[in-house]
């Protein structure tokens, strides 16, 4: 059941007296922005290997908000493990415009992202993918090829959309003469649905809003906002309409991307073109990583050099299926031996984590995690423990300047032996898992098993009667230095502490 309450008055003090001084010190006497160098905590383990350095700084802008930077930038950060997106061996390229029959070619580009992995693969060297603006449907994207070579996917000239939605071919939807109410199509699309999303409005996050799946088409008929998976797939927006691939996007149940050779991967943008990736399989896939929108995940890690993936401006979203029995993940991490870095990256909507990292194989390895202005929101809608960002096993993580909001059973969770350094993060408004059958009451930030986490300038909101920070076992430890004061008492059975 319920947290218990740590009862160490004098470390809750001392951490919220820092939390004023410092707050005072962030701006000089004309409020100018102020940019402030940070120390990862020895205690952490963060490795000594250069390629790993990291040197984290925060910015308070005008208003109070923070951003961080790492001390490198994502190019330079996988330059050092790869020439794969500065001077690689081949280069492939993938447009709307394109064909894959065609060559490849900036000239004659091919139509489909996996076309190029296979074509990169295929040659055996390092490769680089351009990846034009537009959108990359169901048999377009990645569709589940995992690079065996270091690899870069570089967005150019606009947004990518690589999703899981039904191609613009397929939408035939008829209105039905005894639902009246609703749209059909028939078959239901091949390998079932996994989400149906609203394109016509947004959420508070900046998401399309989610249909809801019921459990028959009368129920469908009298519900706005659902839809119905059987033989045939049947519709009912709010407004009535006839779903188009203007006004609707449905999302296929398949892999999207995914790596699961020890190679190193970035995905990015030549000009800041942002990456949006949405829809994944709602079965686990080997080796053994829950589903989600992206999997990095190696059966067993093998190669002692550390492999780095990094990413940057990438938004993973509706993951997985609500009512499947594991839903999906925006990110699953497992296993990996060396970094996954998100650089402005999101993992929001899924349906259950945003980003999930696991390492439970071969101590002498290792996995490390860094966030930097990131965010996960959203998160969880029928699962239980679902989180923002969630560590398992030993892996060590830092996050700079994140942002996660509406977790359902602790935003920010980690257990096992996982340890991480947050600094600046903001968590808010998480809504517990009780609601999906769980036990976890609305919990910001929470420990188990023997986790430590050191947060540096955190900033907490939640309301009266829930939990800003649970320790929750007796070997879980959480360090706090210069965090904004909480109301709520601090709880579990772990430790509280400074550093």
């Amino acid at each position: 059941g319920a947290p218990g309450v740590a009862d160490d008055a004098s470390v809750k003090a001392l951490v919220q007296d820092g939390a004023s001084q410092t707050a005072g010190s962030l701006r000089d006497a004309f409020g100018q922005v102020v940019t402030t160098s940070h120390e990862i905590p020895s205690a952490l383990g963060w490795p000594s290997d250069t390629k790993v350095a990291l040197a984290p700084t925060l910015t308070t802008m005008r208003g109070g908000r923070v951003v961080g930077t790492a001390g490198v930038a994502p190019k330079a950060l996988f330059g050092r493990f790869s020439q794969a997106q500065a001077n690689p061996v081949n280069r492939y390229y993938a447009s709307p415009a394109g064909n894959d029959s065609n060559a490849g070619t900036f000239a004659a580009p091919w139509r489909s992202v996996k076309k190029c992995i296979e074509a990169a693969n295929a040659a055996g060297a390092s490769a680089r993918i351009l990846v034009t603006a537009g959108s990359y449907l169901n048999g377009q994207g990645f569709e589940g090829v995992s690079p065996t070579v270091d690899t870069a996917f570089v967005a150019a000239g606009g947004p990518v959309l690589v999703s899981n939605g039904m191609p613009t071919a397929s939408y035939t939807f008829a209105s039905h003469a005894t639902y009246t109410k609703t749209y059909y199509i028939n078959p239901t699309p091949t390998g079932g649905v996994s989400r149906v999303l609203d394109l016509s409005r947004v959420t508070e996050f900046g998401n399309p809003v989610e249909l809801v799946k019921v459990a028959n088409e009368t129920i469908c008929n009298e519900t706005p906002d659902s839809y119905y998976e059987g033989s045939a797939l049947y519709i009912h927006r709010r407004d009535g309409a006839q779903p188009t691939p203007t006004n609707t996007r449905v999302l296929v149940t398949a892999v999207n991307l995914i790596v699961t050779s020890e190679v190193n991967i970035y995905v990015g943008s030549e000009d800041g073109s942002p990456w949006t990736m949405e829809g994944s399989a709602n079965v686990q896939t080997a080796p053994a990583a829950d589903p989600a929108v992206a999997i990095f995940a190696i059966a067993t890690p093998t190669n002692a050099a550390l492999k780095a993936i990094v990413t940057e401006s990438v938004k993973f979203r509706f993951g997985g299926e609500e009512l499947a029995t594991t839903p999906g993940n925006g990110v699953s991490i497992e296993h990996w031996h060396g970094l996954v870095a998100f650089f402005n990256c999101g993992a929001d909507a899924n349906a259950k984590d945003g980003f999930n990292a696991h390492y439970g194989l071969n101590a002498a390895t290792t996995t490390l995690v860094l966030t930097v202005n990131c965010g996960g929101d959203d998160n969880g809608r029928k699962a239980q423990s679902a989180n923002g960002l969630t560590l398992h096993e030993n892996v060590i993580a830092i996050d700079i300047s994140g942002r996660f909001v509406r977790g359902r059973g602790g935003t920010v969770h980690n257990i096992g032996t996982s340890k991480q350094y947050m600094l600046g993060p903001h968590v808010e408004g998480d809504l517990g898992d009780v609601a999906a059958g769980g036990n976890i009451p609305p919990t910001a930030m929470m420990l188990q098993n023997t986790a430590q986490m050191w947060v540096e300038r955190g900033s907490v909101r939640m309301p009266a009667g829930t939990y800003a920070y649970w320790a929750k076992d007796a070997g879980t430890k959480f360090y706090l230095k210069d965090c904004e004061p909480v109301a709520q008492p601090f709880a579990g059975l772990g430790t509280y502490s400074t550093f």
